[in-house]
C-alpha cells in the first residue's frame, strides 16, 4: 500500500528531480507507457511541486456504498450495475454481501451476455500536481460464467486523454458465494498523471458466456502520495 498522509516523508532525492523556484520555465521528457511526452512548467507549476513534497492531502476517494447507491459513481448502463446487501439475483455467482460491510456493486450478468462490456466510471476529482496515486479496492469473482473485470484511469486534464488500463482480471477467482474479498493495492506511477490535477478512474466489466458472472466491487479508495514506493502486491494483473 502507498503511504497515507500521516507518515508521507519528504525525500531530499524526491526534491532534486523539482524544478527549482528561480527557474521561470522547466522543459523535461516524460515518458508514459513508452511514449516520450514534452511537458513545460511555469514557476507557478514549480511551487505547487515544491509545496507537494512537504505535505498530503491523504485520501481523494472513499466509496463503500454503505448509502445504498452508487455514490460518486456512474453507471454506463442501469440495469447492469446493481447495487446490493445480500446474494445478487442469480444463483451460484456472485458474494452473500459487502465486504466487512453491508453494501457492494456488481455487474448484472443476468440477459447481459454473451460478450457484453459496460463502464462504472467516477465522478472527476482533483489531485494535487506532482503527487502519484494510490488505489485500492476489493472485488469478488464467484461463477462459472465470469468474464473480465478492469480498472482504467484518465487525467483529462492533461496531454494523456485516454483511458490507461491499470489491472485486470479473468474467470472465476472465489470458489463459492462466502469466500473471502479479494484486495488489490495498487500504484499508479505514470509522470504525465503525476503532473495533472484532474483524475477519473473507472470499472470496465465485459461479461462470458452465460449468467453465472456476477462479478462485485467493495471498499474503493485512492489515495494521493509523493513517491511510489516499493513495488505493490495485488491480486490479479497489474499493468504497468
Amino acid at each position: 500500500m502507498p503511504p497515507t498522509a500521516g507518515n508521507l516523508v519528504a525525500s531530499s532525492d524526491s526534491v532534486t528531480s523539482v524544478p527549482t523556484k528561480e527557474e521561470d520555465i522547466a522543459t523535461r521528457n516524460f515518458g508514459d507507457n513508452g511514449n516520450q511526452k514534452l511537458v513545460q512548467h511555469s514557476s507557478e507549476i514549480s511551487q505547487l511541486q515544491r509545496s507537494a513534497m512537504t505535505r498530503s492531502t491523504g485520501v481523494l476517494i472513499h466509496e463503500t456504498f454503505e448509502t445504498g447507491t452508487l455514490g460518486i459513481f456512474t453507471s454506463s448502463d442501469s440495469g447492469f450495475w446493481k447495487v446490493h446487501n445480500r446474494s445478487t439475483a442469480s444463483s451460484n455467482t456472485g458474494p452473500v454481501g459487502g465486504d466487512n460491510s453491508k453494501y457492494y456493486v456488481h455487474a448484472e450478468s443476468s440477459a447481459n451476455f454473451p460478450t457484453r462490456t459496460e463502464y462504472l466510471t467516477s465522478n472527476v476529482f482533483s489531485k494535487t500536481v506532482g503527487y502519484f496515486l494510490g488505489i485500492s479496492f476489493s472485488y469478488h469473482m464467484h461463477g462459472d460464467d465470469m468474464g473480465t473485470l478492469a480498472l482504467e484511469v484518465m487525467a483529462p486534464d492533461s496531454y494523456d486523454t485516454g483511458w490507461s488500463l491499470l489491472w485486470n482480471q479473468s474467470g472465476q477467482t472465489h470458489e463459492n458465494s462466502t469466500s473471502d474479498w479479494a484486495v488489490v493495492n495498487l500504484e499508479d506511477t505514470s509522470t504525465g498523471r503525476a503532473y495533472s490535477s484532474q483524475l477519473i478512474i473507472r470499472f470496465k466489466m465485459t461479461t462470458a458466456n452465460g449468467y453465472k458472472g456476477d462479478a462485485a466491487i467493495d471498499s474503493i479508495m485512492v489515495q494521493e502520495y509523493i513517491l511510489p514506493s516499493t513495488t505493490p502486491t495485488s491480486a490479479g494483473n497489474k499493468l504497468d
